[in-house]
């Protein structure tokens, strides 16, 4: 009987399982006629589900609340618009084209349409889109679009490719997941969207790799070697030509971030120099790899943040102007009336950098789901509002989110279909509308980390800092593995290990950059030995110590000897600086003990860092003993050849 019902349960919930999705809630789907229209002009509607059986008495509505704008949400806004259709007892699939008459579509503005399919025993489904309507007299809008390049790090401290992000990127074809192409393709088929591209050089120097033949992980612990003439290999070398033809285009405009794009703002909080040294390789690097004539005088702040220490970082690079979020026009010590309009904005010590700021509404929309309703409705709540004028800029809420290549397709054939739009590169916006020449001061703050893990993240990057710090002041020879160390600590500094919802493994792999620089600078002190003699003999209180210290770091190591002793005083000084040649290097140092043994302590530091200590036993002789036996000697050799002569 147990056995029986054992079986009629598995039965039963085998097939609940089968029976189960087949009964998953219907999805309604809404398509708009066009998301941008005149206002006055009718409007088609279609509606589009798979019903799970019979809907008795349904009735296709629809429904339009605006205007407004997107940001408000929409959901409370006034019904400016219904219409509904009996649709009987529909089962299965089910299309409904549903027309909107022009009355109540007539203001300028931003709409929200929501279409629902209801049943007369209370089941409904609902779906909404976002659509804007503009006067047919509108005037001309200048918009630049800004498309970040940006991937992050994956590889590992040895070169090793972890995943298969960058490999993805190269893949020769529009529709794949991840691939440079989709966007490619999207500026191949609008050549008259004029639009700027802003690259993690760090991207860049991943695809070259690529292209060299690379190392990846293999997923069971080991690393497979792949060879320049593999295909993924030959996909990045045609990536990197394929990329170079577009940053070519005349109506694109290729700019660079700072290498591994960190989080400036923190960097500068911590007083360190390293945005401008990552602006300078981002710069070097874009020319280098898509062979980009002029010198970059634009470029992209990370999460597109501006603070007034990290200004500096840009303008030391020589970099004239910059995209940055709208919030930063809040901070400037006077007002702007608007911040669609550039402004030339300076720091303490004076550094200049032109601020050009992002739309906050278009900046939402261009962020998953990837509505392109929504950034329609946007431009036309824009175009509605008379008391701003000038050039929009728009670019993703997230530079690590990739968009989807449909949803820059339908914005490519939105901008360059709509008369009233006139796409702008940046270079282009700040032509159009250069800002006054008198700068005025940014008094924005901050470069604070939230979060336990970003907090002990940034604990062991001081450390690291601090260690390659220490390791260039204590050298400045070209053989010291010191530009190998600097490119690992720029990507250590990435704001990839603690963007927004990082997957732990990925902060995992940035705390392995970390650990491996303070390793290799170890292991760079560690050449650094205190060796020879751990005990000498001085006759009398005065005397000379040799102390021997070897390097075999095979260059030459700025280092400071610190002597220290109970019973012992230095004549010349207790402290040392010296460089150190390569292998032996002797020392000797006057020294004045006050007991028959005194230990000696000797402590080597280079760049502030103590990196080897040894102790020298120095034993003192008293001086008359040894007079005495000296003379005794002597009397006795003398002796003995006067005695050799006499018996001659």
């Amino acid at each position: 009987m147990r056995l029986l019902l054992l079986f009629v349960l598995s039965a039963f919930l085998a097939f609940s399982c089968v029976v189960d999705p087949a009964r998953a809630e219907p999805v309604l789907e809404l398509r708009l006629g066009g998301v941008l229209g005149i206002v006055g002009t009718p409007l088609d509607v279609t509606l589009t589900t798979d019903l799970d059986g019979p809907w008795p008495e349904a009735v296709a509505v629809v429904e339009v609340r605006g205007p407004g704008r997107p940001s408000a949400g929409g959901t409370d806004w006034p019904v400016v618009a219904r219409v509904e259709e009996a649709l009987g007892e529909p089962s299965g699939r089910v299309e409904a084209v549903l027309a909107l008459p022009p009355e109540g579509l007539e203001v300028p503005g931003a709409y929200l349409v929501q279409g629902e399919i209801r049943a007369a025993d209370g089941r409904v489904i609902r779906a909404v889109a976002w659509m804007g309507r503009v006067a047919a007299d509108a005037p001309t809008l200048d918009l630049a679009v800004v498309w970040p390049v940006v991937s992050g790090v994956h590889r590992d401290t040895a070169g090793v490719f972890l995943d298969d992000v960058v490999q993805k990127a190269v893949v020769p074809r529009a529709d794949a997941e991840g691939s440079l192409y989709g966007l490619f393709s999207v500026i191949d088929r609008f050549s008259s969207w004029r639009m700027t591209m802003a690259v993690e050089p760090l991207f860049l120097a991943q695809l070259r790799d690529v292209a060299d033949g690379y190392s990846e992980a293999d997923g069971a612990g080991g690393v497979r070697e792949v060879g320049p003439d593999e295909q993924s290999a030959e996909f990045g070398a045609q990536a990197i030509t394929t990329f170079r033809h577009v940053a070519s285009l005349t109506n694109v405009q290729v700019i660079p971030g700072p290498y591994a794009m960190p989080a400036l703002p923190v960097l500068a909080s911590e007083g360190w120099d390293d945005g401008w040294e990552q602006m300078q390789l981002g710069k070097a690097e874009l020319q280098t790899t898509l062979q980009i004539a002029e010198i970059p005088d634009a470029a992209y702040p990370p999460d597109l943040d501006m603070t007034t220490d990290s200004l500096r970082a840009f303008s030391a690079a020589s970099i004239d102007y910059v995209v940055v979020r709208a919030e930063v026009a809040r901070d400037l010590a006077e007002p702007i009336g608007g911040a669609r309009h550039p402004v030339r904005a300076q720091d303490r010590e004076n550094n200049r950098l032109t601020l050009v700021f992002v739309d906050e509404e278009l900046r939402q929309a261009m962020a998953p789901p990837w509505d392109p309703g929504r950034f329609a409705a946007v431009l036309a709540s824009v175009a509605a509002d008379t008391s701003s004028s000038g050039p929009l800029v728009a670019a993703p809420a997230d530079e690590y989110a990739l968009a989807p290549t449909a949803y820059v397709e339908a914005l490519g054939r939105l901008l360059t279909e709509t008369p009233w739009i006139r796409t702008r590169t940046l270079e282009d916006v700040v032509k159009g509308a250069p800002p006054e020449t008198r700068p005025i001061f940014l008094s924005r703050y901050g470069g604070y980390v939230d979060g336990l893990v970003a907090s002990s993240f940034m604990e062991g990057l001081r450390e690291a800092h601090a260690a390659v710090e220490a390791l260039d002041t204590a050298t400045d020879s070209d053989r010291a593995p010191l530009e190998h160390l600097r490119r690992l600590l720029f990507q250590a500094e990435s704001r990839y290990w603690f963007a927004a919802g990082v997957d732990p493994a990925v902060a995992n792999l940035g705390l392995a950059y970390v650990e491996s620089i303070k390793a290799a600078v170890a292991d760079e002190f560690d050449k650094v030995d205190v060796a020879g003699d751990k005990s000498v003999i001085v006759v009398g209180r005065d005397g000379e110590v040799p102390i021997a210290v070897v390097n075999q770091a095979g260059y030459p190591i700025d280092v400071r000897i610190i002597l220290s002793g109970e019973g012992a005083e230095f004549p010349d000084g207790d402290v040392l600086d010296v460089t150190l040649g390569v292998q032996e290097n002797i020392f000797s140092v006057p020294v004045t003990v006050s007991a028959d043994s005194v230990e000696l302590k000797v402590d080597v530091s280079a760049g502030g860092s103590v990196v080897d200590s040894e102790t020298i036993r120095v034993r003192s002789i008293a001086i008359l003993p040894v007079v005495a036996w000296v003379v005794a000697i002597v009397s006795i050799v003398v002796l003995i050849g006067w005695a050799a002569l006499r018996l001659r």
